[in-house]
């Protein structure tokens, strides 16, 4: 009730944080990651993520994992 979202959409909304903090900062697989996150299917995870970011896990590890080299 606080968020004003549903339980599910908060959920998902700390998990795709959560995504997006190792997809940055560990070398773990999207699948390794989507599994650690408790998506039984990848596919069900790159869903939800692209909902969130409008880009794929990949997509989203190639171009924030660049920008941070060069902003150093």
């Amino acid at each position: 009730e606080e968020t004003g979202q549903s339980v599910k959409k908060y959920v998902d909304g700390r998990k795709m944080e959560r995504a997006k903090y190792l997809l940055l900062n560990t070398d773990a697989l999207v699948m390794e990651i989507a599994e650690n996150l408790g998506y039984a299917e990848v596919q069900n995870f790159y869903h939800v993520f692209k909902g969130f970011t409008n880009c794929t896990p990949t997509e989203f590890r190639a171009t924030y994992s660049k920008k941070q080299e060069f902003d150093v």
